[in-house]
């Protein structure tokens, strides 16, 4: 008898949040999308209105309705920021799927991970850290906001004139934790807090989980490599993700790169501590950052 009012519940919890998708938000014809150009995975430019207005699309798999409507109330209540991305709507390429289409604002770059890739050879100290502190002033204002990014990494960041633009959709938090493969609920483990990955779905995800992201990042900046990058190739197979998760559980992280300035890599360092109660917060990241040498 429980377990039937429980499915009654959930059913009209499901019409509930469904009806809110079709009635507060804009939702796009997929049709309505031309001129499609992949910038990163499951990343792509594209025109709406012939041509007249540019838009970025970001692909998501949406596996809990209730956690993904309660996602996008809160991002629809944060004020603009020049470093995070604008949320126009949602679109479906087949509405019976649970795969779902976010509407963003347009980036004229790619993907922080490709950017680097790209770029990184050319590009100057005073840029990468510049690229450092427009992430920590993101991240300050969804804290601000008491919102917990919660999938923080170089896929999820744009590069727009050569700012930073961050997606402010957590995609893990779109899946209910505990009833999924915890290695498909972590988002990028390269990434994802040792604590989440320790406790295996008993830890959630804090603000000092961003900052742990936060750490990993300023280390890819000043590296321009992709962190755990021996591990990344063989990342598909799930005995390597586990022999990763074992390798961050122990506390390893990326070693230093050479010319860094020593005050940036205390930065970084603080802010992927094994403990989350001995990591800043974004503030004294912001603070620190200020105070950067300005050559490696």
């Amino acid at each position: 008898m429980e377990s039937c009012c429980e499915d009654l519940i959930s059913q009209e919890n499901s019409v509930y949040d469904q009806e809110w998708l079709n009635n507060e938000l804009k939702k796009y014809g997929y049709n309505d999308f031309e001129n499609l150009k992949e910038i990163g995975e499951n990343v792509h430019n594209a025109t709406l209105n012939n041509g007249e207005k540019k838009v970025t699309l970001k692909s998501i798999v949406v596996n809990s309705m209730e956690l993904f409507v309660n996602e996008l109330k809160k991002h629809l209540k944060v004020d603009t920021h020049e470093n995070i991305i604008k949320f126009y709507g949602i679109s479906q390429k087949d509405l019976n799927s649970s795969d779902y289409i976010l509407v963003l604002e347009y980036s004229n770059g790619e993907t922080l991970r490709n950017y680097l890739k790209s770029n990184f050879k050319k590009l100057e100290w005073l840029n990468k850290l510049k690229f450092a502190q427009q992430i920590a002033k993101a991240i300050e204002h969804f804290h601000s906001s008491d919102i917990i990014h919660g999938d923080m990494n170089s896929e999820n960041i744009l590069i727009h004139n050569d700012t930073v633009k961050i997606s402010n959709f957590g995609i893990p938090k779109l899946t209910i934790e505990t009833s999924i493969d915890l290695l498909y609920s972590l988002g990028l483990i390269e990434y994802s807090d040792p604590m989440l990955l320790k406790l295996e779905g008993k830890f959630g995800r804090t603000k000092a989980s961003d900052i742990y992201s936060v750490g990993i990042l300023l280390w890819e900046i000043s590296s321009g490599k992709i962190p755990y990058e021996s591990y990344e190739s063989r990342l598909q197979d799930k005995l390597e993700k586990l022999d990763l998760i074992s390798y961050i559980i122990k506390g390893n992280r990326e070693n230093p790169i050479k010319r860094t300035p020593q005050n940036y890599v205390k930065i970084y360092q603080d802010c992927w501590n094994q403990d989350p109660n001995q990591r800043p917060n974004i503030e004294k990241v912001i603070q620190d950052l200020e105070h950067v040498n300005s050559m490696e």
